[in-house]
């Protein structure tokens, strides 16, 4: 579980941050094994340990709001953390892949890897992502690097991937309430999080400007205090 003071600490280092970089903050201030451990879990054990934070933190209740894709209609969700963890989470980080000729040894993707995709054209990230997946690629007896495997070969390994973590691609099922029409978004858990506590991090902010202003009272004393009491205080200097 993350405090209020855990919160704030997120945020104010997160507000620089790219999100793979954000998520990797929140586990470190959550979990013990610090940040270079939590770069290397799969992006699926990462998220699942984000929706296990989540869950300790806020609640399991959870809501969400999209355009539907085919009237863009506005549709709302509500749902729990149990419906969108995956039945499965990846045992292993390493798969492999036969294809014909082709021989692939793969390594599921993890924050680092993610992290390094960023440093290149945004059309050059799925490249270099996938290049860092790739342990081993042969072509019968012959090495063949990574960019010189052919699109369906390509195409193949990021299906097995995704399968082999299944937790990384998760999406909701919402039907649209005017046309009918079902809409598959995806649940990004790292993003979602991210903006509660943002939003989290912003309210308390200014609760402790208001008791501040009333009282004389230091931030450190406001946090200290329960959020019951906080509330209470809140409600006296507001009537």
């Amino acid at each position: 579980m993350l405090t209020t003071v855990d919160l704030l600490d997120v945020w104010e280092m997160g507000l620089q941050q790219l999100p793979v970089n954000r998520a990797v903050e929140v586990l470190a201030h959550a979990l013990p094994g610090g940040k270079e451990a939590m770069e290397k879990l799969t992006i699926g054990r990462r998220d699942r340990l984000l929706l296990d934070v989540r869950e300790r933190t806020f609640g399991s209740h959870m809501n969400a709001v999209t355009e539907c894709t085919a009237c863009s209609a506005r549709i709302e969700m509500e749902f729990e953390t149990g419906e969108i963890r995956a039945a499965e989470i990846a045992e292993e980080s390493e798969v492999e892949m036969l294809f014909h000729e082709y021989r692939l040894r793969l390594r599921l993707p993890n924050s680092r890897d993610v992290m390094e995709a960023t440093t290149v054209p945004i059309d050059a990230g799925a490249a270099k992502l996938f290049e860092r997946c790739v342990v081993e690629a042969q072509r019968g007896d012959q090495t063949v690097g990574s960019r010189d495997l052919p699109s369906e070969v390509m195409e193949l390994a990021i299906e097995k991937m995704a399968l082999a973590d299944p937790q990384a691609d998760i999406h909701l099922t919402l039907q649209c309430p005017v046309c009918g029409v079902t809409n598959r978004p995806p649940m990004d858990i790292a993003a979602y999080l991210w903006r509660e506590i943002e939003m989290f991090a912003v309210r308390v902010l200014q609760e402790v400007h208001e008791l501040a202003a009333a009282y004389g009272w230091e931030e450190q004393q406001i946090l200290q205090m329960s959020p019951t009491r906080r509330r209470c205080y809140l409600e006296m200097v507001r009537t």
